[in-house]
């Protein structure tokens, strides 16, 4: 449109305009090149340092990890292969994968007579109890007892499975707490 009025010999403020932003479009568009160019880089970086979504969402599993991997250390995968993209998630879906396969193990554990005990526990704290009594049952050498289902989960993706996951690694530290304390009245007295 510039061009054209111009080329006709009129001279307004509008081609005084554009051929102002002319002198600026180089950097503009350097300028927005650059961040464009950048956006990959720093989620790079952020990907490194461990503070992406990924790796932030993994931070908050790897105290009910260490755990029951402890407890079941036969389901931790050795090695983990060349991983080129996405490093981060691949380890979340990794630890999910590794935490469920430690509460189906875990499952065999749970008894009956601890339901009538978690069965008065508030909802959100319930699994987390039921898991840390089960978690206590293996690591102390007790035998599985078959009389429980393995806990199925409601996820039907990874993000639902990671966010059901912290909540239940949200409410380990309690759960074990109140698990300890269970079967400490359960013991016999002397």
């Amino acid at each position: 449109m510039a061009t054209l009025l111009a080329a006709s010999g009129q001279h307004d403020a509008y081609i005084t305009n554009v051929a102002r932003a002319d002198r600026f479009a180089v950097v503009i568009f350097t300028a927005i090149g650059a961040f464009i160019a950048a956006v990959p880089l720093v989620g790079r970086a952020l990907e490194r340092l461990d503070l992406d979504k990924y790796s932030v969402r993994r931070r908050q599993l790897l105290p009910l990890w260490r755990d029951l991997t402890t407890a079941c250390p036969e389901i931790v995968y050795l090695s983990h292969g060349h991983v080129a993209d996405n490093r981060s998630r691949y380890l979340l879906h990794r630890t999910v994968v590794e935490i469920r396969d430690s509460i189906l193990i875990l499952s065999r554990y749970a008894s009956h007579r601890d339901e009538t005990v978690v069965g008065a526990i508030t909802d959100p704290l319930r699994q987390a109890v039921r898991l840390a009594l089960a978690w206590s049952a293996k690591t102390s050498g007790e035998p599985p007892t078959d009389d429980f289902a393995a806990q199925q989960s409601a996820a039907t993706e990874l993000l639902d499975e990671i966010e059901e996951l912290s909540t239940l690694a949200g409410h380990w530290a309690p759960a074990k707490a109140l698990a300890a304390d269970i079967l400490a009245s359960r013991a016999p007295t002397n």
